[in-house]
């Protein structure tokens, strides 16, 4: 019996261990399909390494969700996605304030200002280290970003999309975030 458990403590320990495969080709294998239909998906890569919202079973906070509104005056509008199973709670947003979307358009990313699209990475560790895309330097031609929105239907309430986009955070540290993907509800 004791060798039975040796092996099985063992083998544990060895899976435990086991390095994570960073080739490029895998980890957009674990990223969700591009869909149109509403299947609540959100993913992309974070400095090469897949990352999909998932939720702490103690934590009622949402992990991925799109909203858009729009009263005649106001409008906004975000997609984000967050990891509170992860002990730095890493968080991606997706934002426009006073800026019409449409299905099929092309928005690149600027900054946060009224009728740009913009985006941040946040790790919600011992304190907020936020990634802007407004840290980059506006006087580059470095690109910050885009977002396509390949379905926006408010009637059957779905928006999907892709992006990618370069955040700084006040050390000057970046992160990428590529090959994005969602496909939620509004």
């Amino acid at each position: 019996m004791r060798n039975i458990i040796v092996i099985l403590l063992t083998a544990l320990l060895f899976i435990s261990c086991k390095k994570e495969n960073l080739n490029p080709a895998f980890q957009l294998k674990k990223l969700p399909a591009e869909t149109q239909t509403g299947a609540d998906t959100f993913g992309c890569l974070v400095n090469g390494k897949a990352f999909t919202p998932n939720n702490n079973i103690f934590s009622p906070v949402q992990n991925k969700h799109a909203h858009y509104y729009y009263d005649g005056i106001d409008q906004n509008f975000n997609v984000s996605g967050s990891r509170s199973s992860d002990k730095d709670y890493p968080v991606i947003n997706i934002l426009a304030d006073f800026l019409t979307i449409e299905e099929g358009k092309t928005y690149q990313f600027k900054k946060k200002d009224k009728g740009n699209v913009y985006g941040t990475y946040e790790v919600l560790d011992n304190k907020i280290n936020k990634y802007s895309v407004d840290r980059i330097s506006y006087f580059t031609t470095t690109e910050r970003g885009e977002l396509h929105i390949t379905r926006f239907d408010q009637a059957k309430q779905v928006v999907s999309g892709t992006f990618w986009f370069d955040a700084v955070n006040e050390k000057g540290e970046v992160v990428a975030i590529r090959n994005g993907r969602f496909d939620l509800p509004l």
